[in-house]
């Protein structure tokens, strides 16, 4: 994988424990990590982000999150970290 750029992992592929090259990014999906559980009012990791981390192997993995009130710039921040080579 090129460090230059972002990479995007097929989740299904990963589940099975296959390697994606990142070239054909329509098979890449948002991964929930963590959902609330409201009856029990605690947060959860995702069964599907469990298995879709340990598919990863040794791949380096950031995970990015950034929050704020609306109108404040969290998309142009992010679109400039993944959109963008370099800014």
């Amino acid at each position: 994988m090129s460090d230059s750029k972002p990479q995007h992992i097929d989740r299904e592929e990963s589940k099975r424990g296959g390697q994606h090259d990142g070239d054909d990014d329509e098979d890449a999906v948002a991964v929930p990590f963590i959902k609330f559980i409201p009856e029990l009012g605690k947060f959860e990791l995702d069964k599907d982000a469990e298995q879709f981390l340990k598919g990863l192997g040794d791949t380096k993995l950031g995970v990015v999150a950034v929050c704020g009130k609306y109108r404040t710039g969290k998309s142009y921040l992010l679109n400039k970290l993944f959109v963008e080579p370099y800014f």
